[in-house]
C-alpha cells in the first residue's frame, strides 16, 4: 500500500491465524521468535516484545518493552502501558529505572496513584540519580496527589523543582508547569495559572510531548471554565479534544477528560446535544483515569442531560454513582458534588423536605472532613 507495507484482509487474517494455531506449538514458538527478531531490526519494539513473550523469550522481551512503554506513555496510551503491567514481575519494573517512570505514570494517572508514589519515591529521594529523572519522579509523586486531592503533597513534591524548572527537559518543564498551574488555580489564582500555562505556548508540538500538551490543554479550558468565560474554555477544548483524540484515541484518558469538561462548557451554552454526544461511551474511562474535577465535570453534565431529558432516575443514579466514586476512592469534593447537585434538582422541583435531609448529609460530611485543607471550599 503506497510503499513496503501491505494489508491483510480481516476473512485472509482469520484463516491465517486459524492455520497458525493448529501447528506444533514449538513451531509457533519459533515463528514468534522469528517475528521478534525482525520487528526489532525494524524498530517496532512494542510488537516485538509482545512476540519474544510468545515465544518464550521475557529476558528478550522486558528489553525491548524497556526500550518503548515511557514513549508509549509520552503519547497517552495508558491503557497499552497498564496491560503491558500485568505481564511485566515487579522484579524487573524495580531493577529497570525507565520502566519505573513509565509504569509510575500510568499509575499516577488512575485509581491506582497510591502505588506510583511509592514505585517512584526511591528514585526521587536518590541523589545520584541524574536532576531530570528525580524531576520527573517528583512530577509522578504530585501527580498521583492531584488524583488524591491532596494538595498539600503536591505542594511539597512540586515545589522544590519550581526555580529548576527552565533547566529540565522539555517534557518535565511542561508537567512541572502544568502541575504549578494546578496549585494556583485552587489557590483561587486562576490569572495566575493562565499566566504559567501561556508560556507553554513555545513548545512545538511533538509526539513525545503531546499527552503532556493535552494537559496543558484541559487546564487552560478548566481555568477559563473557572472564571467563567466559556465561550474562550470552548475554543481552548475543542482544538485540544481535537488533538488528543487524534494522537491518542477518543477513549484515551486525556480525551475524556477533555470531552468531559467541554461538556461542562457545553451546558453552560445549552448546546446540550453535542454535551451528550461528547460524554457517550466515556464516563468508564474517567471513572478510572481522570482527575476529581473531570470526573465531577462529566458526571453532573450528564445527569443534568438526563434530566433535562426527562430521564430522572437516570439522572439520580449518576449523582449516586459520583458519590459512590468519591466513597470508594476517598475523594469527599465528589460526594460534596453529589448531594449539592441533588439539593439542586430537588430544589428545582419544589421537594423541601428532601432537600433539607439531603443538607444535613451535606452538614455531616462537611463535619467528618473538617479537617482537610480547604478540600470542601474548592469548587464543585
Amino acid at each position: 500500500v503506497n510503499g513496503d507495507w501491505v494489508r491483510i484482509h480481516p476473512i485472509a487474517r482469520e484463516f491465517l491465524n486459524e492455520r497458525f494455531e493448529r501447528l506444533p506449538p514449538e513451531h509457533r514458538r519459533q515463528l514468534h521468535a522469528r517475528a521478534a527478531r525482525w520487528l526489532a531490526e525494524h524498530e517496532l519494539f512494542e510488537e516485538a516484545a509482545q512476540h519474544a513473550r510468545l515465544a518464550g523469550n521475557e529476558a528478550f522481551a522486558f528489553d525491548l518493552i524497556e526500550r518503548c512503554l515511557y514513549g508509549i506513555m509520552t503519547q497517552g496510551r495508558v491503557s497499552r502501558v497498564l496491560e503491558w503491567l500485568e505481564h511485566l514481575p515487579e522484579a524487573e519494573i524495580q531493577r529497570r529505572p525507565q520502566l519505573r517512570i513509565a509504569t509510575g505514570w500510568a499509575l499516577a494517572q488512575s485509581e491506582r496513584h497510591a502505588e506510583a508514589a511509592a514505585l517512584v519515591a526511591p528514585i526521587m529521594e536518590d541523589p545520584s540519580a541524574e536532576p531530570a529523572r528525580r524531576c520527573e519522579a517528583a512530577e509522578i509523586c504530585a501527580t498521583a496527589a492531584f488524583f488524591d486531592d491532596d494538595f498539600d503533597r503536591l505542594r511539597d513534591y512540586i515545589s522544590p523543582w519550581r526555580e529548576s524548572l527552565q533547566d529540565q527537559p522539555a517534557h518535565q518543564q511542561i508537567v512541572g508547569t502544568n502541575l504549578l498551574a494546578v496549585l494556583e488555580l485552587f489557590d483561587g489564582k486562576p490569572e495566575n495559572a493562565n499566566h504559567l500555562l501561556q508560556r507553554l505556548r513555545k513548545f512545538p508540538r511533538l509526539a513525545e510531548l503531546s499527552y503532556a500538551q493535552g494537559w496543558s490543554g484541559w487546564l487552560t479550558g478548566f481555568t477559563y471554565l473557572w472564571e467563567g468565560q466559556v465561550a474562550l474554555a470552548e475554543d481552548v477544548l475543542r482544538l485540544a479534544l481535537s488533538r488528543a483524540e487524534a494522537e491518542s484515541g477518543r477513549r484515551s484518558p486525556i480525551a475524556a477528560m477533555l470531552a468531559a469538561t467541554l461538556a461542562a462548557v457545553l451546558w453552560d451554552r445549552e448546546l446540550f446535544d453535542e454535551a451528550g454526544l461528547l460524554l457517550a461511551d466515556r464516563l468508564d474511562v474517567l471513572e478510572r483515569h481522570a482527575s476529581p474535577d473531570a470526573i465531577i465535570h462529566g458526571y453532573l453534565t450528564a445527569a443534568r442531560l438526563a434530566a433535562a431529558a426527562g430521564a430522572q432516575s437516570k439522572a439520580h443514579d449518576l449523582i449516586e454513582q459520583l458519590r459512590a466514586i468519591g466513597d470508594s476512592r476517598g475523594l469527599p469534593r465528589l460526594c460534596v458534588a453529589s448531594l449539592a447537585e441533588e439539593i439542586r434538582m430537588l430544589a428545582l422541583r419544589h421537594q423541601d423536605k428532601a432537600c433539607q435531609a439531603r443538607m444535613g448529609a451535606l452538614e455531616a460530611l462537611e463535619e467528618q472532613y473538617s479537617g482537610c485543607w480547604g478540600i470542601l471550599e474548592r469548587p464543585v
